[in-house]
């Protein structure tokens, strides 16, 4: 059995790993259920192009999230 001791450099990789993860779920939570909910209509897509139309600042913040969320997952998972 080897014992080994954790060094700075790994704690410093977790620190990062693990506010990157916080950082993506706030993200990806606010795009979610405070964006999407509002744009979306289910099954409905004349509303939600209409939804989509009237707030066009909504539905950049919601594709800006849903990209920070993608670069920010990516190398968390290679």
């Amino acid at each position: 059995m080897i014992i080994s001791t954790i060094d700075e450099s790994q704690r410093k990789a977790a620190k990062v790993a693990g506010f990157t993860y916080l950082f993506t779920l706030a993200t990806v939570v606010f795009a979610q259920f405070g964006v999407h909910n509002r744009l979306i209509v289910e099954g409905n897509a004349a509303e939600t192009a209409r939804n989509i139309m009237a707030h066009e600042r909504l539905f950049r913040i919601s594709i800006a999230c849903d990209l920070i969320s993608e670069l920010l997952t990516y190398p968390l998972n290679s």
